[in-house]
């Protein structure tokens, strides 16, 4: 769905087409929050991206937007999260900690992999992610289109607050929290069913899903 489908569609159930109290940009805002909201609380966003190693290189940034990072394959294979301190002790020589990665730590929004890679292979990192700044009524949605009429819902909210009408805010918030609530949950399950679940290790100091913030 476009913004400007998803915008036309909350002015006209609040009878507010035309209305320059609910402007292009206010309302593109607000889909940004509502999008924002969902991506931090349900983890709904998703990407996968891939990059290539560097011959003795050993620090990766983190592609733009990340939230999470739910996995990492180094050349195919899965490459498990663990301390910092166990990824920079196994390379603390060089001679000795390089070769095919398959540990790897965050340190400030950077992927620290170890053994430092010693050729050239696929890095392919299984992300959340936030979603993209809204600069333009043509833009498309990052969150998935099962939502869609739920952000409506935050929509409606913002603009019975700056209408004043209190009342309408008090049941459209509602309504957004509970559509987060079933994100939440849909998410959830969606994600058991493809496998991504995981039992925490607590002798470890980190799992296989790192939250950043």
């Amino acid at each position: 769905m476009l913004l400007t489908d998803l915008m036309d569609y909350a002015r006209q159930q609040y009878n507010a087409v035309g209305d320059p109290l609910f402007g292009d940009v206010l309302l593109r805002n607000y889909i940004y929050d509502a999008e924002m909201a969902l991506a931090r609380e349900s983890k709904c966003i998703r990407a996968v991206y891939t990059t290539s190693s560097v011959a003795s290189q050993q620090e990766y940034p983190f592609p733009s937007r990340t939230i999470a990072i739910k996995r990492v394959l180094y050349g195919g294979y899965v490459v498990h999260p663990r301390s910092l301190d166990e990824v920079l002790n196994l390379t603390a020589v060089p001679a000795a900690g390089s070769g095919y990665s398959y540990i790897y730590a965050i340190w400030a929004e950077t992927l620290y992999l170890g053994p430092i890679p010693s050729d050239v292979q696929t890095i392919k990192v299984f992300s959340f992610n936030e979603p993209s700044a809204k600069t333009a009524n043509t833009s498309t949605m990052d969150t998935p289109d099962r939502y869609h009429l739920d952000i409506a819902d935050f929509l409606l909210e913002r603009m019975c607050i700056q209408d004043k009408n209190y009342a309408g805010a008090a049941v459209h918030a509602e309504k957004w929290r509970l559509a987060i609530e079933r994100a939440k949950s849909t998410e959830r399950k969606m994600m058991t069913g493809q496998g991504f679940s995981f039992v925490r290790d607590e002798d470890r100091e980190f799992d296989n899903q790192l939250v950043i913030g």
